[in-house]
């Protein structure tokens, strides 16, 4: 869902195959590091490098706008008052750690 907008309407054409290969490779991420946690893998990523790899692309601003919201929205079923600068603030922190 968050590459919809990668696709031309209406027609089989791309228009942004680069933001595309790079979701692609996010939910590949992603899913790898679900079943690993699943199946209790010692040798999975390391929280802190699993959130740094899923923020690896700072210059993606619609992707950074999609997370915010996601977690806006986790925030807000957890009933956690926490701003959603100071959010921001944690991503930018998680990123630029290294």
């Amino acid at each position: 869902m968050l590459a919809r907008d990668t696709y031309e309407v209406g027609r089989d054409g791309l228009t942004d195959p680069s933001r595309l290969r790079g979701m692609n490779e996010l939910q590949h991420r992603l899913l790898s590091f679900l079943m690993a946690l699943m199946k209790n893998d010692a040798n999975r990523y390391p929280n802190d490098m699993f959130v740094r790899l899923i923020l690896e692309r700072p210059e993606d601003w619609r992707f950074r706008r999609q997370l915010q919201e996601v977690f806006d929205r986790l925030l807000a079923q957890r009933s956690i008052t926490t701003s959603s600068a100071h959010v921001t603030d944690v991503l930018l922190r998680a990123t630029t750690a290294h």
